[in-house]
């Protein structure tokens, strides 16, 4: 994702460098209500991406809490049944 917007904001700066430039106060402000329109749609993009990726993280994090809680479960299990054996 990253990559791609990379290219696409190349891209788009690209084609932007080709244009002339605009020479009227008009043809300025249409200049800068289309880079707003282009940044706030990539700011969006990114804000999805960013609480996709903690929703993955919180979700990373909950499986390894379960593994730990597992692991260690099955070490004291483990234990007691070395301890009974050791008793009987």
């Amino acid at each position: 994702m990253l990559e791609y917007t990379t290219q696409t904001l190349t891209a788009w700066q690209g084609l932007r460098l080709q244009e002339r430039l605009p020479q009227s106060q008009t043809e300025w402000a249409q200049l800068l209500e289309s880079q707003q329109k282009y940044h706030d749609t990539e700011l969006q993009k990114w804000r999805e991406i960013i609480k996709s990726s903690v929703v993955l993280l919180d979700q990373m994090k909950d499986s390894l809490i379960n593994l730990q809680k597992g692991i260690g479960s099955r070490e004291y299990r483990s234990e007691s049944d070395e301890k009974r054996k050791r008793f009987y």
